[in-house]
């Protein structure tokens, strides 16, 4: 069963599904350590990661 990703859109915030263009910007947060400190994974080491 393949449930899609919503989108959310108020006056201020916009939630949305990831694009390719948003790449970089998850890979500079899940490559940090003080950002992950509480996630159950390690901080990625391996830009091959955005595209997992």
């Amino acid at each position: 069963m393949s449930v899609s990703t919503p989108s959310l859109r108020t006056e201020r915030p916009r939630l949305r599904p990831f694009t390719a263009a948003d790449g970089d910007d998850i890979y500079r947060l899940q490559s940090d350590p003080v950002v992950l400190q509480y996630w159950d994974s390690p901080p990625w080491t391996d830009r091959a990661s955005i595209a997992r």
